[in-house]
């Protein structure tokens, strides 16, 4: 896509001003940060979620239902959670999920011989992860420095409003060398960016862009190197990056089985379609998310 310079906007993955447009969605401008490629709305023009009234849907959940949730998400957490324990040392390592939820991982992590606390601003989902699982909790602020073997962040990042403040909290929190996971759905998957150049081609430049970034939800969007710059802005070091699709070690299964017990048959078949395209974008960085192991330098 050209590069349009009308607007301009502040970067919140460094301190440049950046006139780049990548996009526009929503009746909003889409930037690219020149430092890093993030791709990130303005702040300025955003109504900002605190994301305290998140998962209003447990309070229809029964004990039955909680198990049969941690149930599906067992076997791809374990795989998760052994892959972590390759970059991490000791018997018992101390790890923070952030963005908890109802403690889903936590749940499994402890199963597995961690020392894992969640961190969770959803006061709904605290509640219903202590009740149902047994997790703790704890601010991430109250965190004490250099405390932490791993930190886990699942599909967080995207949402955040100061990135690069948020990172350099994880930083501080985990011991040197410490493991640093993240997911964050891919800005614009295979599937997405076909649309979108049907879509460019066939309105003349004029539709809106097919991408991953929601209005006032997700602020920002990531590629493999756009998240891996991100990161090593704040201190990190690469594992590795990938982007995988659907039926992968790093995706839950959760959304399908949820789908079935909803009898979403037609909903469901479209999705097998879209994510098995998808899994065809993944040699090329373009599956439908990212996924980054990052140790503290």
């Amino acid at each position: 896509m050209s590069e349009t310079r009308t607007a301009s906007a502040q970067s919140p993955f460094s301190n440049a001003t950046s006139s780049r447009v990548w996009g526009k969605k929503d009746g909003r401008v889409i930037y690219q940060c020149p430092d890093t490629g993030a791709i990130f709305y303005d702040r300025d023009e955003i109504e900002h979620e605190d994301y305290q009234d998140y998962y209003p849907y447990l309070k229809g959940f029964d004990a039955e239902r909680f198990e049969w949730e941690v149930r599906i998400r067992r076997p791809k957490f374990k795989k998760q959670l052994a892959l972590m324990r390759r970059y991490v040392s000791g018997d018992r390592p101390r790890l923070l999920d952030v963005g908890a939820g109802p403690g889903y991982l936590v749940r499994v992590a402890q199963e597995e011989g961690w020392d894992v606390t969640g961190a969770e601003i959803s006061a709904e989902a605290v509640r219903h992860g202590e009740h149902q699982y047994g997790a703790s909790y704890i601010a991430l602020d109250e965190v004490e420095d250099e405390s932490l073997d791993a930190l886990t962040c699942h599909h967080v990042l995207e949402h955040i409003d100061e990135p690069i403040a948020f990172l350099e909290t994880f930083y501080r929190k985990l011991k040197p060398g410490g493991l640093l996971v993240l997911h964050v759905p891919h800005q614009q998957p295979l599937t997405f960016a076909l649309r979108d150049k049907i879509k460019q081609l066939t309105s003349g430049g004029e539709a809106e862009t097919v991408c991953k970034l929601y209005g006032d939800i997700h602020l920002s969007g990531f590629t493999e190197d756009s998240l891996r710059a991100v990161v090593e802005r704040c201190g990190f070091e690469t594992h590795f990056t990938k982007t995988p699709g659907m039926w992968s070690k790093y995706y839950d299964p959760f959304f399908f089985r949820g789908l079935a017990q909803e009898g979403r048959w037609g909903f469901i078949a479209r999705k097998v379609v879209r994510q098995g395209l998808e899994k065809l974008g993944e040699p090329f960085g373009m599956g439908d998310w990212v996924v980054g192991y990052f140790h503290k330098a």
